[in-house]
């Protein structure tokens, strides 16, 4: 088990504090084939803001604050992993995340006019997910060749 990690955040006299656990752990079922699990809890205290009805999209990183507080995450990922020969090994991974306190611009929020002090007019809060499943078959460094398929 990887230690955690404790993050520490004060933006306009109000701070935040986070702890960041992760588990993994490994199953060899047989000599060729194992099985692997982990969860990972994190905390972004860094927003990113995309632009979309702009010509050009353009991104900008905002602080969280009193009324934007920071986006937290929860993830879980499996995976089979198997050693065909000596030379080639084929792993099938997933996964799943969501997603709190993730920030998009409001509707008609212009922007020029996002500020700091005024953050929480110009955005909304929500939640967010992910999933995917993973293939990746990978042969050794001496054919150099490998092809992976991701589905998110």
């Amino acid at each position: 088990m990887p230690p955690t990690e404790t993050l520490y955040c004060n933006v306009n006299a109000h701070s935040y504090w986070s702890i960041e656990p992760r588990v993994s752990l490994r199953w060899l079922i047989v000599d060729n084939l194992s099985f692997k699990a982990s969860y990972a809890f994190t905390t972004q205290q860094i927003h990113m803001l995309t632009t979309q009805n702009e010509s050009l999209p353009i991104d900008i990183y905002v602080p969280s604050a009193i009324d934007v507080p920071p986006m937290y995450s929860h993830q879980a990922a499996t995976g089979l992993y198997y050693n065909l020969l000596d030379f080639v090994d084929l792993s099938v991974e997933g996964y799943y995340k969501t997603m709190d306190n993730v920030i998009d611009f409001r509707n008609n929020a212009v922007f020029t006019s996002v500020a700091v002090s005024n953050l929480s007019e110009s955005v909304r809060i929500g939640r967010g997910w992910a999933y995917g499943i993973e293939v990746f078959p990978f042969c050794s460094p001496q054919t150099a060749q490998w092809r992976t398929l991701a589905l998110d």
